[in-house]
C-alpha cells in the first residue's frame, strides 16, 4: 500500500487500560468532531458551458478507469498522547488535476489528490502565543492521503469546458468512496479512531 507510518511504539503504552468512562469521553469527543470533516462545495469554473452542453456529456460519458496511484499514512506520538482530549481538528480537503481533456476524441482523465489530516488545537494556540502573531495552521499530528486516476470516454457532443465541469462534479463523486473505504481500513488497522467520513451528496 505504500503506507508510511512514522508511529513511535512507545506512544501507546496503556491504551488497554483506559477505564470504560474515558472511552466513553473519547467517543463523545470522536463524534462531535465529525462536523469538520464535511468539505466545501467545488469551486464553479471560470467558463461555465451551457446546460445543453454539458447534458450531452452526462448523457454520453462512459467511466473507462479508477484506480489508486499513491497512499500515504503518517502519525505522530503526539496523536496517541492525545487522543480523546477534545482539542483536536479534522479536515477533509481534496485537489484536481486533468490530466487529458480532448473533445474530440471524447476523452477525459484527471488526478484527484484526496486527503485527512489532524491537527491539534492546543499545539496550534501555544505556538501562536509563542510567536505573538497568528500563524493560522498547525503542523498535522496525523494525516492520510491518497491519489486516484479517473478516466471517461466515449464522450459526444461536448465542449472542453463541459468536460472539466464534468469531471470536477462526477469525477469527484466517484473517487470519494474508494478514498472513504480506504481510510476506513487504515483507521482499523492503525486503531486511530477517527470518526467515520460523511457521504458526499
Amino acid at each position: 500500500m505504500g503506507a508510511d507510518n512514522k508511529k513511535k511504539s512507545g506512544a501507546r503504552q496503556g491504551v488497554g487500560s483506559k477505564s470504560g468512562a474515558a472511552k466513553g469521553k473519547k467517543n463523545r469527543n470522536v463524534n462531535q468532531s465529525i462536523r469538520s470533516f464535511i468539505p466545501d462545495d467545488p469551486p464553479k469554473p471560470k467558463t461555465m458551458p451551457s446546460p445543453e452542453d454539458f447534458n450531452n456529456v452526462v448523457k454520453s460519458a462512459r467511466l473507462a478507469r479508477i484506480f489508486m496511484t499513491s497512499s500515504t499514512f503518517v502519525s505522530e506520538p503526539g496523536y496517541f498522547d492525545n487522543e480523546g482530549s477534545g482539542s483536536f481538528e479534522h479536515n477533509l480537503d481534496h485537489n484536481l488535476t486533468v490530466i487529458e481533456n480532448d473533445s474530440e476524441e471524447g476523452r477525459i482523465a484527471a488526478i484527484f489528490k484526496w486527503k485527512i489530516f489532524v491537527t491539534d488545537r492546543v499545539a496550534k494556540d501555544a505556538g501562536e502565543h509563542i510567536k505573538g502573531e497568528s500563524c493560522g495552521k498547525a503542523d498535522p499530528v496525523l494525516s492520510i492521503e491518497a491519489s486516484y486516476v479517473i478516466a471517461y470516454e466515449q464522450i459526444e457532443g461536448g465542449s472542453e469546458d463541459a468536460m472539466k465541469l464534468f469531471m470536477e462534479k462526477v469525477g469527484r463523486m466517484a473517487t470519494y468512496p474508494y478514498f472513504r473505504s480506504h481510510v476506513s481500513h487504515i483507521n482499523g488497522e492503525a486503531e486511530a479512531n477517527l470518526p467515520l467520513l460523511p457521504i458526499l451528496r
